[in-house]
């Protein structure tokens, strides 16, 4: 298949390979591919998103999350992703902002949870972190072990 006749979907293929592989830079190259063959395409907004946040570019990524918002107001994926770089850029308040938003999108999204809450206790609101922690336990997939783990030696410290 010739490159320009690959679909957004094709890139974002060749993009998660790239990613499972761990060269980043590469999967970030095929997201951006996957855009130009569709600038809205939700996958590839996102894992561009992700692969900007795990290189450490958080300028970047806040720019993508942005654009991301821009094509999908409701996505509470993109919600948690702005959230996430706002938090690793220490714009703590504007994160929890953006992991209420997503939560509003989807109630039971519980990696917005897990962020809310340490957002809150970033910002010193213990009691509401604490709060947010139990309230991600309770709906928390057994999957996400480490973040569980977490959650309990938090609620336990505060």
């Amino acid at each position: 298949m010739a490159e320009q006749q690959k679909s957004a979907a094709a890139w974002v293929n060749e993009g998660d390979a790239a990613f499972r592989a761990q060269n980043h830079e590469a999967a970030l190259d095929h997201y951006e591919s996957a855009l130009q063959v569709d600038e809205g395409h939700e996958a590839a907004l996102l894992k561009r998103n992700t692969c900007l946040h795990v290189l450490s570019r958080f300028e970047e990524a806040l720019v993508a999350a942005e654009e991301t918002l821009r094509h999908h107001p409701r996505s509470s994926a993109a919600w948690v992703q702005k959230g996430a770089t706002l938090g690793a850029l220490d714009q703590l308040a504007a994160s929890l902002y953006c992991f209420q938003e997503a939560l509003q999108h989807d109630p039971e999204n519980s990696q917005a949870m897990f962020f809310k809450a340490m957002a809150e206790e970033g910002i010193g609101l213990l009691e509401e972190a604490r709060e947010s922690y139990q309230a991600f336990l309770d709906a928390a997939h057994p999957s996400l072990e480490g973040q569980i783990r977490h959650a309990h030696d938090r609620i336990s410290q505060l």
